[in-house]
């Protein structure tokens, strides 16, 4: 006989509540995964259906972080990159001048 009962599965951002359906077997360990989360039972892995885990803290962690991490730390790059770049071609043309 399966049962449904509501655990706190613990996330990188903290805690979501999650419906799970466990048999009376006793939960050996709880695994969590940022695709995927479940319950690993004696017989069985038990699925933890949680849209928030799966879906939504997948899209901050996937979308939101990816964005913050490759827009504006490639603009700090490439905008030191841009002002090296300047910084470099003004030197180099007023040594130029200079030579002259």
């Amino acid at each position: 006989m399966s049962v449904t009962r509501s655990i706190w599965v613990q996330v990188h951002s903290g805690f979501v509540c999650c419906t799970v359906l466990v048999s009376q077997r006793s939960v050996t360990y709880i695994h969590t995964d940022i695709r995927h989360a479940y319950i690993h039972t004696d017989i069985q892995h038990a699925y933890i259906h949680t849209y928030i885990h799966t879906y939504i803290h997948t899209y901050i962690h996937t979308y939101i972080h990816t964005y913050i991490h490759t827009y504006i730390h490639m603009y700090i790059h490439m905008y030191v990159l841009r002002t090296y770049i300047h910084t470099y071609m003004i030197h180099t043309y007023i040594h130029t001048c200079l030579k002259k």
